[in-house]
């Protein structure tokens, strides 16, 4: 290996050792954990949970049955279901409670930001800088920032491309390239952009594209070629390239999600409102307050409202960015990542930014990025590129000049006024200060301390040290991600422990004969159905189908047999009892499938009302939305019967014996995606009593299978693989021609010597 490969391999160990150093409390202790809040619990773990148990066990995570009386697992892109990387999950067998390791989960959010920082690594390399100054500004990206206050899997497993994403359009950029060499690069790009977004986070994929289109259109500004209408028309070909091959890259996702919209609602203000709808604009998250951007300099806890993200990313690197700014701002990616972090903190301010309300009302599809205190990401992907220019500015300037003894002043001064403060305390306990901003105060002394050094002498072995362990202590002491288990457990809020501790009353569940569904009756109900495999009414998500409210409202109708509640319960004769939960049967709930003959017509709304009111009995009457003739038997059937054949998240096998040509009735939740052959041969699925699926049967013994299967995961996985054959098809082509080059030159090289 030569003496640049070896380099290269040595910095991506040490970015190894530090992330995983980092986080000590994950890799060294069991103490501290992520897993502890109620969403992260039953949404992030127990979707990975069932992935892990669904594809383990050979069938497609494309429907839950486990939740939500059933539900698409594809609708939503949070779950992931075909993010790739997710197959590294399989890899580790499941712990002694037959569940998805949580340390597993842990793990896997460790590996995330080695990714993060790995790539964007690779950026700042690309963008011509040192590896040290690469080494930085991975760090910080990947440590600091938005990304290192992010805990979901999705948001964070789609935040990590960007830096590829945009190395792969820099070089699509670049006119001393060939076309073809172009293209293949924008190809690239295109297909590692749809897998951050088959990660799952849509918002962070709205940035991301973002940075795509506007670093495309500045670069080509930017060029100053003679031929200024060609660099915009290449520019605005990488952009279409990026943007088709990423779709198709994510059309497996893309597509469902779009269909599942049309029939869900989405959680918001005044409730719930049309998952395809444009959010109105108070429904929109305010951001970050305005005192929220002083956490630049200084970390502070809440600095905005909902899912606002502090953007502290240390002081040394906010030092770095301003170096980089200062010295360097004649270089075109130093404006553009500067551009882009003012832009993005300012939107990020949300109701408090002109700048916010004019991007919501001109840019199309972007208020489906509700919360925008996210968009802070942009600016810590900013940032961290003017981290990598600061450095290199540090290590190659010329210390003696003149502005540079100014800032010597400069951080000088900065350390005594922050001093200050810490001294009057010590001496006089007055004035009383919270401990992090103390905190905070010291970091600003130390910061100034290191950099007044490395500007006065430079920056050697020991002082690069002394730079990157500062940064790394200011975020770690900062990061407050991870939970201690200890004192969550004093207030009763780790919902893992409390989700483990109803596994015995699952168990008890599975136990039981039949099938059958359990109303989760407690506050925070935990996530039994992806987790313990019990088929149950409640879930966890950002969405509801349309039709859930009507399910919700008759619990006879959607086999709810048991109800679960915590062991606090009051009411009398549980059947089952432990510690912390009991179980109630309930005795009015229908069988998972039934057979009727008597049939009445309606409009949807309609059938949906007579359904919510009890108006007829469902048990022996079916509701359906357009005509349907079937023969009334005579007397009294005693020999008409149902019986599950197998019954697996996406296929349902069932045997049913009708006297006459009858409507079968399966209490589960209508959707399009699924596909019916009785006896064989292709069947109509009904949508039977507003929210359950019917299927009409011949007279005697019928045999029913029903496949989730929508048209869309079909149409996505095609246009999927035409998106890998094109990247593989174009790396091959780059590879080839990287080893032509190679090839050429050594010949060069040695006529030349000959």
């Amino acid at each position: 290996m030569h003496r640049a490969g070896r380099g290269t391999v040595a910095y991506f160990w040490l970015i190894v050792v530090i992330v995983l150093v980092y986080y000590w409390k994950f890799t060294l202790t069991r103490q501290f954990s992520l897993l502890i809040d109620w969403e992260q619990v039953s949404q992030a773990y127990s979707w990975h949970n069932f992935w892990v148990q669904t594809v383990s066990s050979g069938h497609l995570p494309l429907w839950d049955p486990y939740t939500y009386f059933g539900h698409s697992f594809i609708g939503e892109m949070q779950t992931g279901a075909f993010y790739p990387l997710n197959l590294l999950l399989l890899l580790a067998p499941s712990n002694r409670d037959g569940m998805f390791s949580p340390q597993l989960f842990h793990y896997a959010f460790i590996l995330s930001h080695l990714a993060a920082a790995w790539t964007m690594y690779g950026l700042a390399r690309e963008l011509g800088r040192s590896r040290f100054a690469a080494l930085v500004a991975g760090t910080c990206f990947s440590l600091g920032g938005y990304v290192a206050r992010i805990a979901w899997p999705h948001m964070l497993g789609t935040c990590v491309w960007l830096p590829a994403v945009v190395l792969l359009v820099i070089r699509a950029m670049q006119p001393d390239r060939s076309a073809k060499n172009r293209a293949c690069h924008a190809i690239l790009a295109g297909n590692l952009l749809g897998l951050a977004a088959l990660a799952g986070g849509l918002h962070m994929s709205i940035m991301q594209a973002i940075v795509v289109s506007t670093l495309a259109i500045y670069l080509a500004f930017a060029q100053k070629r003679e031929s200024t209408s060609s660099s915009y028309l290449w520019a605005l070909g990488v952009v279409s390239i990026v943007g088709i091959v990423a779709f198709a890259a994510a059309a497996i996702q893309l597509l469902p999600s779009a269909e599942y919209s049309r029939d869900s609602i989405r959680f918001g203000v005044d409730g719930g409102f049309p998952a395809a709808q444009k959010i109105l604009y108070n429904g929109l998250s305010q951001g970050v307050y305005p005192h929220g951007l002083l956490s630049l300099v200084s970390f502070h806890g809440t600095i905005g409202e909902g899912e606002t993200a502090n953007p502290y990313m240390g002081v040394i690197p906010l030092a770095l960015c301003i170096i980089a700014v200062w010295r360097c701002w004649h270089v075109a990616i130093v404006r553009y990542a500067t551009v882009l972090a003012v832009c993005g903190l300012m939107y990020a301010m949300g109701h408090y930014s002109l700048f916010h309300g004019i991007a919501y009302a001109t840019v199309p599809y972007l208020w489906l990025a509700r919360e925008a205190g996210r968009f802070v990401y942009l600016t810590s992907f900013g940032m961290a590129i003017l981290v990598a220019f600061g450095i290199d500015v540090l290590a190659s300037a010329v210390h003696a000049e003149r502005d540079w003894a100014k800032a010597s002043t400069v951080l000088k001064w900065s350390g005594f006024i922050c001093a200050s403060p810490l001294l009057v305390l010590a001496l006089f306990g007055k004035p009383e200060i919270s401990p992090w901003t103390s905190f905070s105060l010291m970091m600003l002394i130390l910061s100034a301390a290191i950099l007044h050094r490395v500007v006065a002498r430079g920056l050697s072995g020991g002082l690069r040290f002394l730079l990157v362990a500062l940064i790394l202590w200011d975020l770690n002491a900062l990061d407050w991600l991870p939970v201690n288990k200890a004192e969550a457990a004093k207030t009763d809020r780790d919902h893992l422990k409390r989700l483990l501790q109803a596994k015995e009353a699952a168990h008890f569940l599975r136990t039981q004969p039949g099938h059958f569904r359990v109303l989760v009756d407690a506050p925070d109900p935990p996530n039994i159905g992806d987790v313990f495999g019990a088929y149950t009414d409640k879930g966890a998500g950002v969405t509801l189908h349309n039709f859930y409210q009507t399910a919700a409202a008759r619990l006879d109708m959607m086999n709810v047999e048991y109800v679960l509640r915590p062991a606090s319960s009051a009411e009398p004769s549980p059947i089952y009892q432990d510690q912390h939960w009991k179980v109630y049967k309930r005795a009015d709930a229908l069988p998972r499938a039934w057979i009727v003959h008597r049939i009445i017509q309606d409009s949807h709304d309609k059938v949906v009302r007579a359904v919510e009111t009890r108006a007829v009995d469902l048990r022996t009457t079916a509701l359906v939305e357009r005509p349907l003739a079937l023969q009334a038997p005579a007397d009294a059937l005693t020999n008409e019967s149902v019986r599950f054949i197998s019954y697996s998240p996406d296929v349902i096998r069932a045997q049913a014996t009708a006297a006459t040509a009858s409507l079968l009735i399966f209490s589960e939740m209508y959707d399009p995606g699924w596909r019916v052959q009785v006896n064989g041969q292709a069947a109509e699925l009904l949508r039977v009593d507003g929210v359950l699926r019917g299927v009409p049967i011949p007279a005697g013994s019928s045999s029913v299978t029903m496949t989730y299967r929508p048209a869309s995961v079909t149409i996505g996985a095609t246009f999927g693989a035409l998106a890998v054959l094109a990247s593989t098809f174009s790396a091959y082509q780059l590879i080839r021609d990287r080893r032509r080059s190679e090839r050429a030159a050594t010949e060069r090289s040695s006529s030349v010597n000959a």
